[in-house]
Protein backbone atom coordinates (compact mmCIF):
# COMPACT_ATOMS: atom_id res chain seq x y z
CA UNK A 1 0.00 0.00 0.00
CA UNK A 2 3.00 2.33 0.40
CA UNK A 3 4.07 1.89 -3.22
CA UNK A 4 3.13 4.65 -5.69
CA UNK A 5 0.87 2.22 -7.58
CA UNK A 6 -0.84 -0.93 -6.29
CA UNK A 7 -2.97 -3.46 -8.15
CA UNK A 8 -6.30 -2.06 -6.97
CA UNK A 9 -5.35 1.52 -7.75
CA UNK A 10 -3.91 0.64 -11.14
CA UNK A 11 -7.03 -1.28 -12.14
CA UNK A 12 -9.34 1.44 -10.82
CA UNK A 13 -7.43 4.15 -12.69
CA UNK A 14 -7.45 2.00 -15.84
CA UNK A 15 -11.24 1.67 -15.63
CA UNK A 16 -11.63 5.45 -15.40
CA UNK A 17 -9.23 5.98 -18.31
CA UNK A 18 -11.05 3.42 -20.49
CA UNK A 19 -14.43 5.00 -19.73
CA UNK A 20 -13.05 8.35 -20.88
CA UNK A 21 -11.46 6.84 -24.00
CA UNK A 22 -14.77 5.27 -25.01
CA UNK A 23 -16.78 8.42 -24.32
CA UNK A 24 -18.39 10.51 -27.06
CA UNK A 25 -18.78 14.20 -27.65
CA UNK A 26 -22.23 15.52 -26.78
CA UNK A 27 -23.24 15.77 -30.42
CA UNK A 28 -22.40 12.07 -30.77
CA UNK A 29 -23.93 11.08 -27.45
CA UNK A 30 -25.77 7.78 -27.72
CA UNK A 31 -26.89 7.59 -24.10
CA UNK A 32 -30.47 6.52 -23.59
CA UNK A 33 -33.09 8.80 -22.07
CA UNK A 34 -35.84 6.74 -20.51
CA UNK A 35 -38.94 7.40 -18.51
CA UNK A 36 -39.19 5.43 -15.28
CA UNK A 37 -42.52 4.90 -13.59
CA UNK A 38 -42.82 5.14 -9.82
CA UNK A 39 -39.46 6.89 -9.45
CA UNK A 40 -40.19 8.11 -5.89
CA UNK A 41 -41.11 4.55 -4.90
CA UNK A 42 -37.73 3.33 -6.17
CA UNK A 43 -35.98 6.04 -4.17
CA UNK A 44 -37.93 4.94 -1.09
CA UNK A 45 -36.86 1.35 -1.74
CA UNK A 46 -33.20 2.48 -1.89
CA UNK A 47 -33.63 4.25 1.45
CA UNK A 48 -35.26 1.21 3.05
CA UNK A 49 -32.55 -1.14 1.77
CA UNK A 50 -29.86 1.22 3.03
CA UNK A 51 -31.52 1.40 6.43
CA UNK A 52 -31.75 -2.40 6.58
CA UNK A 53 -28.10 -2.77 5.58
CA UNK A 54 -26.81 -0.25 8.10
CA UNK A 55 -29.21 -1.02 10.95
CA UNK A 56 -26.80 -3.45 12.70
CA UNK A 57 -24.17 -0.67 12.79
CA UNK A 58 -26.49 1.50 14.89
CA UNK A 59 -26.10 -0.95 17.77
CA UNK A 60 -22.28 -1.10 17.62
CA UNK A 61 -20.59 0.27 20.77
CA UNK A 62 -18.88 3.64 20.54
CA UNK A 63 -15.15 3.68 19.82
CA UNK A 64 -12.19 5.99 20.34
CA UNK A 65 -13.08 9.71 20.24
CA UNK A 66 -16.79 8.86 20.16
CA UNK A 67 -16.89 8.81 23.95
CA UNK A 68 -15.37 12.28 24.21
CA UNK A 69 -17.83 13.58 21.62
CA UNK A 70 -20.72 12.00 23.49
CA UNK A 71 -19.58 13.82 26.63
CA UNK A 72 -19.53 17.10 24.70
CA UNK A 73 -23.09 16.45 23.58
CA UNK A 74 -24.28 15.71 27.10
CA UNK A 75 -22.67 18.88 28.47
CA UNK A 76 -24.02 21.22 25.79
CA UNK A 77 -25.39 24.45 27.29
CA UNK A 78 -25.98 27.97 25.90
CA UNK A 79 -22.60 28.94 27.36
CA UNK A 80 -20.94 26.03 25.54
CA UNK A 81 -22.63 27.07 22.28
CA UNK A 82 -21.07 30.53 22.62
CA UNK A 83 -17.75 28.90 23.45
CA UNK A 84 -17.78 26.72 20.33
CA UNK A 85 -18.35 29.77 18.12
CA UNK A 86 -15.82 32.05 19.78
CA UNK A 87 -12.96 29.76 20.83
CA UNK A 88 -10.61 27.52 18.83
CA UNK A 89 -10.91 23.77 19.14
CA UNK A 90 -8.18 22.13 21.19
CA UNK A 91 -7.74 19.57 18.40
CA UNK A 92 -6.66 22.22 15.88
CA UNK A 93 -10.05 22.49 14.17
CA UNK A 94 -12.99 24.88 14.26
CA UNK A 95 -16.30 22.99 13.87
CA UNK A 96 -18.96 24.61 16.06
CA UNK A 97 -22.06 23.43 14.19
CA UNK A 98 -20.80 19.84 14.24
CA UNK A 99 -20.31 19.96 18.01
CA UNK A 100 -23.71 21.56 18.55
CA UNK A 101 -25.35 18.74 16.58
CA UNK A 102 -24.10 16.31 19.22
CA UNK A 103 -26.44 17.99 21.68
CA UNK A 104 -29.37 16.70 19.61
CA UNK A 105 -28.17 13.13 20.13
CA UNK A 106 -27.87 13.70 23.86
CA UNK A 107 -31.58 14.51 24.06
CA UNK A 108 -32.49 10.87 23.49
CA UNK A 109 -29.26 8.87 23.45
CA UNK A 110 -28.24 8.58 27.11
CA UNK A 111 -26.04 5.47 27.24
CA UNK A 112 -27.56 3.73 24.23
CA UNK A 113 -25.26 3.57 21.17
CA UNK A 114 -28.37 3.47 18.96
CA UNK A 115 -29.26 7.00 20.03
CA UNK A 116 -25.79 8.32 19.23
CA UNK A 117 -25.70 6.70 15.77
CA UNK A 118 -29.26 7.37 14.67
CA UNK A 119 -28.76 10.95 13.46
CA UNK A 120 -25.77 9.86 11.36
CA UNK A 121 -27.99 7.38 9.54
CA UNK A 122 -30.75 9.96 9.09
CA UNK A 123 -28.27 12.41 7.57
CA UNK A 124 -26.92 9.72 5.22
CA UNK A 125 -30.45 8.93 4.05
CA UNK A 126 -31.06 12.63 3.42
CA UNK A 127 -27.79 12.82 1.47
CA UNK A 128 -28.93 9.92 -0.72
CA UNK A 129 -32.03 11.93 -1.65
CA UNK A 130 -29.84 14.98 -2.33
CA UNK A 131 -27.58 12.96 -4.64
CA UNK A 132 -30.69 11.80 -6.49
CA UNK A 133 -31.87 15.40 -6.93
CA UNK A 134 -28.40 16.59 -7.96
CA UNK A 135 -27.96 13.74 -10.44
CA UNK A 136 -31.26 14.59 -12.11
CA UNK A 137 -29.97 18.11 -12.74
CA UNK A 138 -26.40 17.18 -13.70
CA UNK A 139 -26.95 13.99 -15.69
CA UNK A 140 -30.43 14.74 -16.99
CA UNK A 141 -32.69 11.74 -16.64
CA UNK A 142 -34.43 9.56 -14.10
CA UNK A 143 -32.40 6.39 -14.68
CA UNK A 144 -28.93 7.89 -14.07
CA UNK A 145 -30.22 9.69 -10.99
CA UNK A 146 -31.50 6.44 -9.48
CA UNK A 147 -28.25 4.63 -10.24
CA UNK A 148 -26.24 7.46 -8.66
CA UNK A 149 -28.38 7.38 -5.52
CA UNK A 150 -28.12 3.59 -5.18
CA UNK A 151 -24.36 3.48 -5.80
CA UNK A 152 -23.77 6.23 -3.25
CA UNK A 153 -26.13 4.67 -0.71
CA UNK A 154 -24.44 1.27 -0.58
CA UNK A 155 -20.79 2.09 -1.17
CA UNK A 156 -18.41 0.04 0.93
CA UNK A 157 -17.16 3.05 2.88
CA UNK A 158 -20.66 3.94 4.07
CA UNK A 159 -20.52 1.86 7.32
CA UNK A 160 -18.31 4.59 8.73
CA UNK A 161 -21.18 7.08 8.51
CA UNK A 162 -23.42 4.98 10.75
CA UNK A 163 -20.88 3.20 12.97
CA UNK A 164 -18.54 6.07 13.79
CA UNK A 165 -19.91 9.05 15.71
CA UNK A 166 -16.80 11.09 14.82
CA UNK A 167 -17.88 10.83 11.15
CA UNK A 168 -20.80 13.12 12.08
CA UNK A 169 -18.82 16.14 10.99
CA UNK A 170 -18.34 14.74 7.47
CA UNK A 171 -21.93 13.55 7.07
CA UNK A 172 -23.37 16.83 8.34
CA UNK A 173 -21.00 18.99 6.28
CA UNK A 174 -21.89 17.04 3.13
CA UNK A 175 -25.58 17.46 3.99
CA UNK A 176 -25.13 21.25 3.93
CA UNK A 177 -22.92 21.18 0.81
CA UNK A 178 -25.38 19.10 -1.23
CA UNK A 179 -28.34 21.17 0.00
CA UNK A 180 -26.51 24.37 -0.97
CA UNK A 181 -25.73 22.99 -4.45
CA UNK A 182 -29.33 21.90 -5.07
CA UNK A 183 -30.68 25.25 -3.93
CA UNK A 184 -28.13 27.01 -6.15
CA UNK A 185 -29.23 25.00 -9.19
CA UNK A 186 -32.82 25.96 -8.32
CA UNK A 187 -31.74 29.59 -8.35
CA UNK A 188 -30.01 29.13 -11.72
CA UNK A 189 -33.18 27.62 -13.17
CA UNK A 190 -35.72 30.04 -11.69
CA UNK A 191 -33.86 33.11 -10.47
CA UNK A 192 -35.67 32.80 -7.13
CA UNK A 193 -33.97 34.95 -4.50
CA UNK A 194 -35.11 32.72 -1.64
CA UNK A 195 -33.23 29.76 -3.18
CA UNK A 196 -29.99 31.76 -3.34
CA UNK A 197 -30.40 33.01 0.24
CA UNK A 198 -31.10 29.49 1.52
CA UNK A 199 -28.13 28.18 -0.45
CA UNK A 200 -25.77 30.73 1.11
CA UNK A 201 -27.13 29.88 4.57
CA UNK A 202 -26.44 26.18 3.99
CA UNK A 203 -22.98 27.11 2.74
CA UNK A 204 -22.27 29.04 5.94
CA UNK A 205 -23.45 26.14 8.11
CA UNK A 206 -21.27 23.77 6.09
CA UNK A 207 -18.17 25.95 6.55
CA UNK A 208 -18.87 25.93 10.30
CA UNK A 209 -19.23 22.13 10.37
CA UNK A 210 -16.07 20.79 8.72
CA UNK A 211 -13.29 21.90 6.40
CA UNK A 212 -14.44 19.70 3.51
CA UNK A 213 -17.23 22.24 2.89
CA UNK A 214 -14.70 24.85 1.76
CA UNK A 215 -14.72 23.20 -1.67
CA UNK A 216 -18.33 24.37 -2.13
CA UNK A 217 -17.55 27.60 -4.05
CA UNK A 218 -15.70 25.59 -6.70
CA UNK A 219 -18.55 23.06 -6.86
CA UNK A 220 -21.01 25.93 -7.29
CA UNK A 221 -18.89 27.26 -10.16
CA UNK A 222 -18.95 23.76 -11.63
CA UNK A 223 -22.75 23.67 -11.37
CA UNK A 224 -22.94 27.06 -13.15
CA UNK A 225 -20.47 25.97 -15.84
CA UNK A 226 -22.63 27.31 -18.67
CA UNK A 227 -23.35 30.65 -17.06
CA UNK A 228 -20.32 31.54 -14.95
CA UNK A 229 -19.80 34.96 -16.48
CA UNK A 230 -23.39 36.23 -16.06
CA UNK A 231 -23.53 34.68 -12.59
CA UNK A 232 -20.07 35.85 -11.53
CA UNK A 233 -21.40 38.25 -8.91
CA UNK A 234 -23.56 35.54 -7.34
CA UNK A 235 -20.72 33.02 -7.36
CA UNK A 236 -18.47 35.60 -5.76
CA UNK A 237 -20.78 35.50 -2.76
CA UNK A 238 -19.79 31.88 -2.06
CA UNK A 239 -16.08 32.67 -2.34
CA UNK A 240 -16.37 35.77 -0.13
CA UNK A 241 -18.35 33.84 2.48
CA UNK A 242 -15.79 31.02 2.46
CA UNK A 243 -12.91 33.50 2.73
CA UNK A 244 -14.58 35.30 5.65
CA UNK A 245 -15.16 32.10 7.64
CA UNK A 246 -11.68 30.79 6.82
CA UNK A 247 -10.09 34.08 7.90
CA UNK A 248 -11.98 34.03 11.21
CA UNK A 249 -10.98 30.40 11.70
CA UNK A 250 -7.34 31.23 10.88
CA UNK A 251 -7.38 34.04 13.44
CA UNK A 252 -8.90 31.87 16.17
CA UNK A 253 -6.51 28.97 15.60
CA UNK A 254 -3.47 31.20 15.15
CA UNK A 255 -2.74 29.50 11.84
CA UNK A 256 -4.17 27.04 9.37
CA UNK A 257 -4.80 24.42 12.07
CA UNK A 258 -5.47 20.78 11.31
CA UNK A 259 -3.55 17.65 12.18
CA UNK A 260 0.03 18.19 13.31
CA UNK A 261 3.23 16.26 12.88
CA UNK A 262 3.92 14.56 16.26
CA UNK A 263 7.65 15.30 15.95
CA UNK A 264 7.82 18.85 14.62
CA UNK A 265 4.41 20.05 15.76
CA UNK A 266 3.82 21.70 12.39
CA UNK A 267 0.53 21.26 10.48
CA UNK A 268 0.56 18.20 8.21
CA UNK A 269 -1.00 20.16 5.37
CA UNK A 270 2.19 22.22 5.05
CA UNK A 271 4.26 19.12 4.28
CA UNK A 272 2.50 17.73 1.25
CA UNK A 273 4.84 16.49 -1.47
CA UNK A 274 4.08 16.27 -5.16
CA UNK A 275 4.75 12.53 -5.05
CA UNK A 276 2.16 12.03 -2.31
CA UNK A 277 -0.40 14.04 -4.25
CA UNK A 278 0.25 12.09 -7.45
CA UNK A 279 0.01 8.84 -5.51
CA UNK A 280 -3.23 9.92 -3.85
CA UNK A 281 -5.04 11.37 -6.85
CA UNK A 282 -3.52 9.00 -9.40
CA UNK A 283 -3.89 5.67 -7.65
CA UNK A 284 -5.07 5.50 -4.05
CA UNK A 285 -8.47 7.15 -4.41
CA UNK A 286 -9.46 4.77 -7.23
CA UNK A 287 -8.49 1.85 -5.03
CA UNK A 288 -10.92 3.08 -2.36
CA UNK A 289 -13.72 4.00 -4.77
CA UNK A 290 -13.65 0.88 -6.95
CA UNK A 291 -12.68 -1.68 -4.29
CA UNK A 292 -13.95 -0.39 -0.93
CA UNK A 293 -12.81 -3.42 1.05
CA UNK A 294 -11.13 -3.55 4.44
CA UNK A 295 -8.27 -5.96 3.74
CA UNK A 296 -7.25 -6.27 7.41
CA UNK A 297 -8.91 -9.68 7.35
CA UNK A 298 -9.18 -12.25 4.64
CA UNK A 299 -12.32 -12.03 2.51
CA UNK A 300 -15.05 -14.50 3.40
CA UNK A 301 -15.61 -17.31 0.87
CA UNK A 302 -18.82 -15.67 -0.36
CA UNK A 303 -17.03 -12.35 -0.88
CA UNK A 304 -14.52 -13.71 -3.40
CA UNK A 305 -17.03 -14.37 -6.22
CA UNK A 306 -18.69 -11.01 -5.44
CA UNK A 307 -15.31 -9.29 -5.80
CA UNK A 308 -14.59 -11.05 -9.09
CA UNK A 309 -18.05 -10.23 -10.41
CA UNK A 310 -17.75 -6.59 -9.32
CA UNK A 311 -14.37 -6.29 -11.02
CA UNK A 312 -15.79 -7.83 -14.20
CA UNK A 313 -18.73 -5.40 -14.09
CA UNK A 314 -16.39 -2.41 -13.82
CA UNK A 315 -14.30 -3.62 -16.76
CA UNK A 316 -17.43 -4.34 -18.80
CA UNK A 317 -18.85 -0.88 -18.13
CA UNK A 318 -15.56 0.72 -19.12
CA UNK A 319 -15.35 -1.30 -22.34
CA UNK A 320 -18.96 -0.91 -23.45
CA UNK A 321 -20.03 2.59 -22.43
CA UNK A 322 -20.47 5.38 -24.96
CA UNK A 323 -21.22 8.02 -22.37
CA UNK A 324 -21.23 11.78 -22.79
CA UNK A 325 -17.69 13.11 -22.43
CA UNK A 326 -18.89 16.38 -20.91
CA UNK A 327 -20.91 14.58 -18.22
CA UNK A 328 -17.99 12.31 -17.37
CA UNK A 329 -15.64 15.28 -17.16
CA UNK A 330 -18.13 17.15 -14.98
CA UNK A 331 -18.49 14.28 -12.51
CA UNK A 332 -14.73 13.66 -12.35
CA UNK A 333 -14.20 17.35 -11.68
CA UNK A 334 -16.70 16.98 -8.82
CA UNK A 335 -14.57 14.14 -7.37
CA UNK A 336 -11.29 16.05 -7.59
CA UNK A 337 -12.74 19.29 -6.18
CA UNK A 338 -14.35 17.40 -3.27
CA UNK A 339 -10.96 15.90 -2.40
CA UNK A 340 -9.01 19.18 -2.40
CA UNK A 341 -9.58 19.94 1.32
CA UNK A 342 -8.23 16.49 2.25
CA UNK A 343 -5.55 16.27 -0.45
CA UNK A 344 -2.88 15.69 2.20
CA UNK A 345 -4.86 12.75 3.66
CA UNK A 346 -5.50 10.68 0.53
CA UNK A 347 -3.08 7.84 1.29
CA UNK A 348 -5.69 5.64 2.96
CA UNK A 349 -4.22 2.21 3.63
CA UNK A 350 -5.65 -1.23 2.93
CA UNK A 351 -7.81 -1.10 6.09
CA UNK A 352 -9.76 1.95 4.79
CA UNK A 353 -8.87 3.84 7.97
CA UNK A 354 -9.76 7.47 7.29
CA UNK A 355 -11.93 6.70 4.25
CA UNK A 356 -14.85 8.58 5.82
CA UNK A 357 -13.09 11.74 4.62
CA UNK A 358 -13.94 10.66 1.05
CA UNK A 359 -17.67 10.84 1.76
CA UNK A 360 -18.41 13.85 -0.46
CA UNK A 361 -16.10 12.60 -3.19
CA UNK A 362 -17.86 9.22 -3.15
CA UNK A 363 -21.04 11.06 -4.16
CA UNK A 364 -19.14 12.43 -7.16
CA UNK A 365 -17.84 8.96 -7.99
CA UNK A 366 -21.39 7.59 -7.88
CA UNK A 367 -22.35 10.32 -10.37
CA UNK A 368 -19.42 9.25 -12.58
CA UNK A 369 -20.48 5.59 -12.58
CA UNK A 370 -24.09 6.59 -13.26
CA UNK A 371 -22.94 8.70 -16.23
CA UNK A 372 -20.98 5.70 -17.54
CA UNK A 373 -24.02 3.43 -17.15
CA UNK A 374 -26.12 6.01 -18.98
CA UNK A 375 -24.04 5.39 -22.10
CA UNK A 376 -24.98 1.70 -22.29
CA UNK A 377 -27.98 -0.20 -23.61
CA UNK A 378 -30.82 -0.87 -21.20
CA UNK A 379 -30.15 -4.58 -20.70
CA UNK A 380 -26.39 -4.09 -20.37
CA UNK A 381 -26.90 -1.21 -17.95
CA UNK A 382 -29.23 -3.15 -15.69
CA UNK A 383 -27.04 -6.27 -15.59
CA UNK A 384 -23.77 -4.42 -14.96
CA UNK A 385 -25.35 -2.04 -12.45
CA UNK A 386 -27.01 -4.79 -10.43
CA UNK A 387 -23.76 -6.79 -10.27
CA UNK A 388 -21.87 -3.69 -9.15
CA UNK A 389 -24.44 -2.98 -6.44
CA UNK A 390 -24.26 -6.60 -5.29
CA UNK A 391 -20.48 -6.33 -4.91
CA UNK A 392 -20.75 -3.06 -3.00
CA UNK A 393 -23.34 -4.59 -0.68
CA UNK A 394 -21.06 -7.57 -0.07
CA UNK A 395 -18.16 -5.21 0.70
CA UNK A 396 -20.47 -3.35 3.09
CA UNK A 397 -21.31 -6.54 4.99
CA UNK A 398 -17.62 -7.54 5.17
CA UNK A 399 -16.55 -4.14 6.48
CA UNK A 400 -19.38 -4.03 9.01
CA UNK A 401 -18.36 -7.42 10.42
CA UNK A 402 -14.83 -6.17 11.10
CA UNK A 403 -16.09 -2.98 12.72
CA UNK A 404 -18.53 -4.95 14.87
CA UNK A 405 -15.80 -7.24 16.22
CA UNK A 406 -13.35 -4.45 17.07
CA UNK A 407 -16.04 -2.21 18.59
CA UNK A 408 -17.12 -5.10 20.82
CA UNK A 409 -13.50 -5.63 21.86
CA UNK A 410 -13.12 -1.96 22.79
CA UNK A 411 -16.40 -2.05 24.70
CA UNK A 412 -15.36 -5.17 26.63
CA UNK A 413 -11.99 -3.57 27.47
CA UNK A 414 -13.64 -0.45 28.90
CA UNK A 415 -16.27 -2.44 30.78
CA UNK A 416 -13.56 -4.56 32.42
CA UNK A 417 -11.59 -1.47 33.43
CA UNK A 418 -14.77 0.15 34.80
CA UNK A 419 -15.21 -2.71 37.28
CA UNK A 420 -11.80 -1.97 38.81
CA UNK A 421 -11.36 0.63 41.52
CA UNK A 422 -8.56 2.42 39.66
CA UNK A 423 -7.60 2.66 36.02
CA UNK A 424 -4.64 0.55 34.91
CA UNK A 425 -1.42 2.54 35.00
CA UNK A 426 0.78 3.09 31.93
CA UNK A 427 -1.47 1.22 29.53
CA UNK A 428 -0.96 2.28 25.92
CA UNK A 429 -3.66 1.13 23.53
CA UNK A 430 -3.26 1.04 19.76
CA UNK A 431 -4.76 3.91 17.78
CA UNK A 432 -6.60 1.43 15.56
CA UNK A 433 -7.26 -2.27 15.22
CA UNK A 434 -7.99 -3.67 11.76
CA UNK A 435 -8.81 -0.22 10.47
CA UNK A 436 -11.23 0.62 13.30
CA UNK A 437 -10.26 3.48 15.67
CA UNK A 438 -9.47 1.96 19.06
CA UNK A 439 -8.76 3.31 22.55
CA UNK A 440 -5.57 5.35 22.34
CA UNK A 441 -7.98 8.29 22.37
CA UNK A 442 -11.05 8.20 24.57
CA UNK A 443 -10.15 5.42 27.01
CA UNK A 444 -10.90 7.37 30.19
CA UNK A 445 -14.23 8.79 28.87
CA UNK A 446 -15.09 5.26 27.78
CA UNK A 447 -14.48 3.88 31.28
CA UNK A 448 -16.48 6.73 32.82
CA UNK A 449 -19.28 6.01 30.34
CA UNK A 450 -19.45 2.38 31.52
CA UNK A 451 -19.31 3.30 35.21
CA UNK A 452 -22.23 5.69 34.79
CA UNK A 453 -24.11 3.00 32.90
CA UNK A 454 -23.48 0.53 35.74
CA UNK A 455 -24.60 3.08 38.34
CA UNK A 456 -27.86 3.69 36.45
CA UNK A 457 -28.56 -0.04 36.44
CA UNK A 458 -27.73 -0.30 40.15
CA UNK A 459 -30.15 2.45 41.26
CA UNK A 460 -33.41 0.53 40.61
CA UNK A 461 -31.95 -2.57 42.29
CA UNK A 462 -31.07 -0.55 45.41
CA UNK A 463 -34.62 0.76 45.65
Amino acid sequence: MNSPVNAQGALGLSVVALVLLNSRLDKEDVSHVERIRHEPAIVLAILLLTTAGLWPALHFPLVSDDYTLARYGEELTPAMVRYYFTQPGGDGFYRPVGYISLGLDALWARHDPLGWHLLNLALHLANIVFVWFLARRILGGQGPALWAAALFALHGTVPLTAAFLAARFDVLAVFFVLAALILFTCYLASGAGWALAASLLCALLGFLTKEVAFCLPLLAALAARGSIRPRARVLAGYFVLAAAVFSYRFWLLGGIGGYRDPVTGEPDILHVSVIRLLNGFGSRIWSVFDFPLNWSREPEPWLVPALLAGTAALVYIAARTKASRSKLALTLAFVFIALLPVAHLLLVDSSLLGAWRFYLASAGFALFLAAALQGMGTRERVCAGVVLLAFQTAALVHNLAIWSHVAALADHTCASAARQTALPAAVVFPAQVDGVPFLRNGFEPCVAFHREQANRRALPAAR
